[in-house]
């Protein structure tokens, strides 16, 4: 029989590594994207805006990616998060279902 794979015991070390790399890509990408910008800028970007017009529309760009994110991305990722934790056999979700059902009892 073949022997199953299992997850090891949680290294808190390396989760911490691991969410506070991701955390510092963020802003490291944010400064990726400015040097990224302003490199197109003094290459191409030059001969259609000028600096102020060019960095405006790029932060309006920015921005609009950003709402997008915020208002339609995030509630569809919130959704699909919390459907897949009421599928998948959370226990906690199992205990709130008999904390609603005893307190339907109650009532």
């Amino acid at each position: 029989m073949k022997k199953q794979p299992r997850q090891i015991k949680g290294r808190i070390w390396l989760g911490r590594l691991k969410v506070t790399f991701s955390r510092i890509g963020a802003y490291v990408s944010y400064i990726n994207f400015l040097m990224l910008i302003l490199t197109f800028y003094s290459v191409t970007g030059h001969r259609y805006a000028s600096l102020e017009t060019f960095l405006l529309l790029a932060i309006v760009g920015v921005l609009i990616l950003g709402d997008f994110d915020y208002f339609i991305m995030l509630p569809s990722e919130v959704s699909f998060q919390n459907e897949q934790v009421a599928k998948h056999n959370n226990p906690i979700y199992d205990e709130i279902k008999v904390i609603k059902k005893k307190l339907e009892e109650v009532k």
